[in-house]
């Protein structure tokens, strides 16, 4: 189902899936997450920007808007194309640009359209327009992504100085892959064996990409979503935040603020991505097939049997608000069960203070074991760069209607926040019925 664009390190198995994550697995490095976290500085403060600008009237769209900054976040670490957040592109060729983050948006709003039905099929003119429309967008974005790939072998081989992106990082870490294997092939002493190919090809290159591109958007927009209303119905969360991003961070000039001084001391901002996504992960099970043969597990020192062909979907979150694990308060959003004081005097503050760390099998929000998610940290330094700017100096609130108390819009927007369902995603069912405003903090 989502091998759209070509075989990726989702949907091989074996020895096909260690050739795909060797490679795809090497591009997420500490490069990778510098770009990641000053992107994401520039994308939150263009949010930001506009959500303080909007003072007459509280703002809906949040839900939308940390959808787009996610969008901008993944096109400029993963294509080097740079937008301001409200859309608009900032290089010369802007028809062309715009297009390529438009065609990658709507693939990705259409995500299960285009995992149910083949794109070949959804070009048929018979089916409804919004069908053809999507095999169309599908297309184009096969396209750009031919075209840029053409263009970062050329910008490559011409200044290999220049700054890279994850498709040509991708693209060099296949070919430095190819190159050893056959570097060895030809140093054996074994002549009859032809040199291996253990790179990617173009496709299963497009095909990382665009798993990567659609495991990590939505996700990660609708943690950002959950967060920003979590937080607004807890302001003494946001007080506990501001104190560690007040002590932490430098300045309010966050061109100070260097991601490998500062990303590893904002455990409270992690600790806030780690609660939410324990009650409120965005894929509530992770489904598992057992594929042609029987599997073996071992319980309670029992050995188990799961028979071929099976298809097994374990209830992660079960176990993320099991009272055996996470206490009295399981069901309760408390960043600070994150919290614990290292070994330095309690006098260093929040210096002094580092993450908890669950036991083995009791919290999976990227998957577990060889198979687990390798975009973990690109979403944790993206999540950590956004809330710093955000509530370093700001604090949001809900829209309070006529007559309600301040603690009765907090109790409606986490009344909001727990309205959900599962839509491919589990997601609020309509967070733009509460607004919020951003003040600046005294």
């Amino acid at each position: 189902m989502l091998d759209i664009f070509g075989p990726n390190v989702g949907t091989v198995e074996g020895q096909d899936w260690q050739r795909h994550r060797k490679i795809t697995g090497a591009v997420f490095n500490e490069q990778t997450y510098e770009t990641v976290w000053t992107e994401s500085l520039r994308q939150a403060n263009g949010m930001l920007q506009w959500w303080t600008s909007q003072e007459a009237n509280p703002i809906k769209t949040t839900a939308k808007d940390v959808r787009t900054l996610s969008l901008n976040v993944l096109a400029h670490v993963g294509f080097r194309k740079t937008y301001p957040f409200n859309g608009k592109v900032e290089n010369t060729d802007a028809r062309e640009a715009l297009s390529f983050r438009q065609t990658l948006c709507f693939v990705l709003d259409n995500a299960l359209l285009t995992m149910l039905v083949p794109a070949r099929f959804l070009r048929l003119p018979f089916l409804p327009f919004k069908w053809r429309q999507v095999g169309e967008a599908i297309d184009s974005l096969r396209h750009h992504m031919m075209a840029l790939y053409n263009e970062e072998a050329s910008s490559a081989a011409q200044d290999p100085r220049e700054p890279a992106n994850l498709m040509r990082r991708m693209t060099q870490a296949s070919k430095q892959a190819t190159h050893e294997a056959n570097t060895d092939v030809k140093n054996s002493r074994t002549t009859h064996l032809a040199p291996k190919r253990v790179g990617l090809t173009t496709e299963e290159i497009f095909g990382n990409i665009f798993v990567y591109y659609f495991a990590g958007h939505d996700t990660t927009a609708a943690v950002f979503a959950y967060t920003m209303y979590l937080l607004a119905g807890h302001p003494e969360v946001q007080d506990w935040l501001a104190e560690e991003l007040q002590q932490v961070l430098p300045s309010d000039d966050d061109s100070q603020w260097r991601y490998e001084d500062l990303f590893p001391r904002l455990n409270r901002c992690l600790a806030v991505m780690l609660e939410t996504l324990r009650l409120y992960d965005p894929i509530p099970g992770v489904p598992k097939w057992t594929g042609d043969s029987d599997r073996q597990i071992q319980y309670n020192n029992q050995s188990l049997v799961v028979p071929a062909r099976t298809f097994v979907l374990p209830s992660l979150m079960a176990v993320h608000v099991h009272p055996r694990y996470w206490g009295a308060d399981a069901l309760s959003w408390r960043p600070s069960r994150w919290i614990k004081t290292g070994s330095l005097p309690a006098e260093a503050g929040v210096n002094a203070e580092c993450l908890f760390t669950p036991a083995q099998g009791t919290y999976f929000p990227w998957s577990d074991g060889q198979r687990n998610c390798p975009g973990k940290k690109f979403a944790q330094v993206e999540f950590v760069a956004v809330i710093a700017t955000l509530f370093r100096r700001y604090k949001v609130l809900p829209e309070r209607m006529l007559g309600e108390s301040e603690e009765g819009a907090q109790r409606r927007v986490l009344e909001t926040v727990d309205d959900g369902a599962v839509k491919m995603l589990l997601q609020m069912k309509d967070p733009s019925r509460v607004g919020v405003r951003w003040m600046r903090r005294e």
